[in-house]
C-alpha cells in the first residue's frame, strides 16, 4: 500500500467512523512527535467539512491535553470551547462590557454594593452541553490526569453522550506510572488504533505555504529546493513536520538578510547571492534536524568553530551523511541562532558579505585548482602562471587546499623546478612549511580528524628543501600514527596498553586543559570508563614510571575534581563517578609515593 493509500485510507475509516452510529468506542490516532498528527487531522476536517456525515454532530471541538490535570477541567474547556465556538469571541466580549456598564448603573443608583449583575460565560457554560459533537483529544502523553479517569470520561461521552471521540497521541511517550493501565482498557475504549505515517512531500509544499506568502521571493525558492530540502531530511532520517516549520522560521530570517545586500561595483551580484541562499539553506535544514535531534555531533562537528577560526587545514566542508550534499562549516554562527533564537544581524551581515566576495576567488581557484600542475607542460605560460598564482593566494590564507594535496603540489613544484621554469620557489617553500607547522599543532592538540594523510614519492628530488617537506608530512603521518591513541579512546570501554607501556604515561599523553574539558563534559558511561581504564592501566609493571610521567596531571585533576564538586549544581550521578574517580587517582598517588 503506497503511502497515499494509507493516507487515503485513514481518511476513509475516519468518515467511516463518524458515519457508523452504532459504533460507541473512540478511534486512537498514534504517531511519533512532530510527525504531523493534528497537521493531518486539521487538513482531514477542513478537507472534509461539506460530508453530509458533520449533520449528526453539533459541533466539532478540539482540545489539546497538555497540561490539564482534573476531568473537571476538560470539561469545563469543552464546554466553553462550545460556546466560543458558537457565539465567538466578539459575542463573549459584548456580554463582558454589557455587564460592566449594567454594574457602573447600578453604582450609579446607589443600590447596595452586595448587589452584582454579571454576565460570565464560565458560569453560563454550565448549562451548555456538548453531547452528539465530534470531540477530538490531542497530546494524550501529555496529560496529567490519572489514565483511568481519563478512559472513563472518555467512554461516558461515546456512551452516553453520543459524541464521536478521536484521540492523539504518542503511545510510547505515554508516562510510564500509566502505561499499564493504558494497555489494560486501550480495546476497552479504541475501536481501533491508527498507525500513522505523514506523506512528507504532500505536507511539504502545504507547510511552505502556510510560513511563507505565496508567489513571493523565499516561498518561490523553498519549492524550487523542494527535492534538496527533502533529501536533506531523508539522509537525517528524519519526517518530523515541526522541525521543518522550525528550519523555514529560521531559514526565513537568513534569506531576507542574504536578499537585502547590496554592493557596488561587484559583478554577478544575484548570481552569487543566489549561491549563498542556497548554501546557507542546506546548512541552517541539516543544523536544525541535528540540534533538534540532540544529534552528537563528531569531534569535527563540535569544535567547528574552533577549527575555523585556529587557521586548520581541516576542510570547511562536509557531507550529510557521507552522501553527495555538502555543507560549509563556515556557517557555524547559524547553530547559535538555531539554539538562542537570536542572531547579531550586522556581524552576520558582515560575515554574508565577506563570503560572497570570497565567491570570485573560490570559483577562480576552481578553475586554477593545483592539481593543473601535474600536466603544467600542456598548460599555456599564462594559464600556468595563473595557477601558480592561485595556490600562492590560498597557501597564504590556509583555504581550499586539501591537506591530502600537499605532497602532490610539492612533488610537482619540484618537477618545475627541474624543468627550469621561473618562478620563486622560496614563497612556497615558506608558506608550506608554516601551513605543515600549524597542522602539527591540531595533530597534536587532537583536532586532527583524519587517519592519515597522502603522499606521494619521487625517485629523484631536484630541490633539497621540497625533498625535506614532503619527509615532513612522512613524520607527520608518524605522528598521527603514534597518536592514535586519542583522547575519547581512554572514556572508552577497552584501551591499547601497548603505546602507554612503549611511552611510560598515561594521562600526561594528553593536554591537560583538553582532558579536564573532556572529563567536565562526559557521559555518565564515560567516566565509569575512564575510573576502569585508570584502575587497568595502574596494575602495569611500569606503575612507577608512569606515575613518574602523570603525577603532575594526576594533582591538577584531583584539584579540579575537588573544586567542582563543590558547584551544587552537578547532578548526582554525575557527583558519585567524580567521587569514584578522585579516590581512584588519590589512592595512586599515596600507593606510588610509598613505593
Amino acid at each position: 500500500m503506497t503511502q497515499k493509500n494509507k493516507l487515503d485510507y485513514m481518511k476513509e475509516t475516519i468518515l467511516g467512523y463518524l458515519n457508523d452510529y452504532a459504533i460507541k468506542k473512540a478511534i486512537l490516532i498514534n504517531g511519533e512527535w512532530g510527525s504531523g498528527k493534528t497537521y493531518y487531522i486539521k487538513k482531514f476536517l477542513d478537507e472534509t467539512k461539506n460530508n453530509s456525515v458533520y449533520e449528526k454532530y453539533s459541533k466539532t471541538i478540539m482540545l489539546s491535553l497538555f497540561g490539564i490535570n482534573s476531568i473537571e477541567e476538560i470539561d469545563k474547556n469543552l464546554r466553553m470551547k462550545k460556546i466560543i465556538s458558537e457565539y465567538s469571541n466578539k459575542t463573549k466580549n459584548k456580554l463582558e462590557f454589557l455587564s460592566k456598564n449594567i454594574n457602573n448603573f447600578i453604582e450609579m443608583l446607589d443600590i447596595s454594593s452586595s448587589f452584582k449583575f454579571n454576565i460570565d460565560l464560565n458560569n453560563i457554560g454550565n448549562f451548555i452541553n456538548y453531547n452528539q459533537s465530534l470531540i477530538i483529544f490531542d497530546d494524550l502523553e501529555r496529560c496529567s490526569i490519572n489514565i483511568i479517569d481519563l478512559i472513563g470520561f472518555i467512554n461516558n461521552l461515546v456512551e452516553n453522550e453520543e459524541c464521536k471521540v478521536i484521540v492523539i497521541a504518542n503511545e510510547n511517550e505515554i508516562n510510564t506510572n500509566f502505561k499499564p493501565e493504558f494497555e489494560k482498557y486501550k480495546e476497552k475504549i479504541f475501536s481501533m488504533t491508527l498507525n500513522f505515517k505523514n506523506d512528507f512531500k504532500t505536507a511539504f509544499n502545504d507547510i511552505v505555504d502556510k510560513f511563507t506568502i505565496k508567489g513571493e521571493k523565499l516561498n518561490n525558492f523553498l519549492h524550487e529546493n523542494e527535492e534538496l530540502i527533502r533529501n536533506i531530511f531523508f539522509f537525517n532520517n528524519s519526517t518530523n513536520l515541526r522541525i521543518l516549520e522550525t528550519s523555514i522560521y529560521y531559514y526565513k530570517k537568513i534569506f531576507e538578510m542574504i536578499d537585502s545586500i547590496s554592493i557596488v561595483d561587484i559583478e554577478n551580484l544575484e548570481m552569487k547571492k543566489r549561491y549563498l541562499k542556497e548554501e546557507t539553506l542546506k546548512y541552517t535544514f541539516d543544523a536544525n534536524i541535528k540540534i533538534k535531534n540532540k544529534y552528537e555531533y563528531n569531534k569535527l562537528d563540535v569544535e567547528r568553530e574552533n577549527y575555523i577560526n585556529s587557521g586548520s587545514l581541516v576542510e570547511n566542508i562536509y557531507s550529510i551523511y557521507k552522501n553527495d550534499i555538502k555543507c560549509d562549516n563556515r556557517y557555524y554562527f547559524i547553530d547559535k541562532y538555531i539554539i538562542s533564537y537570536i542572531i547579531d544581524e550586522v556581524d552576520v551581515r558582515e560575515k554574508f558579505i565577506e563570503l560572497i566576495l570570497d565567491y570570485e576567488d573560490k570559483h577562480r581557484f576552481l578553475r586554477n585548482k593545483p592539481y593543473k600542475l601535474n600536466f603544467f607542460k600542456e598548460l599555456e605560460d599564462e594559464e600556468l602562471n595563473e595557477t601558480l598564482k592561485v595556490l600562492e593566494q590560498n597557501l597564504k590564507n590556509n583555504v581550499r587546499i586539501n591537506i591530502d594535496s600537499y605532497s602532490e603540489i610539492i612533488k610537482n613544484l619540484d618537477s618545475l623546478l627541474e624543468a627550469g621554469y621561473p618562478f620563486d620557489i622560496d614563497i612556497f617553500i615558506d608558506l608550506i612549511n608554516k601551513n605543515l607547522n600549524s597542522l602539527e599543532k591540531d595533530i597534536k592538540s587532537n583536532k586532527f580528524n583524519k587517519d592519515r594523510i597522502y603522499i606521494t614519492e619521487k625517485d629523484s628530488w631536484h630541490n633539497s628543501d621540497l625533498k625535506n617537506l614532503n619527509q615532513k608530512i612522512t613524520l607527520l603521518n608518524e605522528l598521527i600514527k603514534n597518536g592514535e591513541f586519542l583522547l575519547d579512546n581512554i572514556f572508552g570501554l577497552t584501551i591499547e596498553l601497548q603505546k602507554i607501556n612503549k611511552e611510560k604515561k598515561f594521562l600526561s599523553l594528553f593536554d591537560k586543559n583538553n582532558l579536564i574539558k573532556k572529563i567536565k563534559t562526559s557521559k555518565n558511561k564515560e567516566l565509569t570508563n575512564l575510573k576502569e581504564n585508570i584502575t587497568l592501566v595502574y596494575q602495569s609493571q611500569y606503575v612507577e614510571k608512569i606515575y613518574e610521567n602523570d603525577k603532575q596531571i594526576i594533582d591538577e585533576i584531583i584539584n579540579w575534581i575537588e573544586n567542582e564538586l563543590k558547584n551544587q549544581t552537578i547532578e548526582y550521578v554525575k557527583r558519585i563517578n567524580l567521587t569514584d574517580i578522585k579516590k581512584e587517582l588519590d589512592d595512586i598517588v599515596i600507593k606510588c609515593r610509598l613505593v
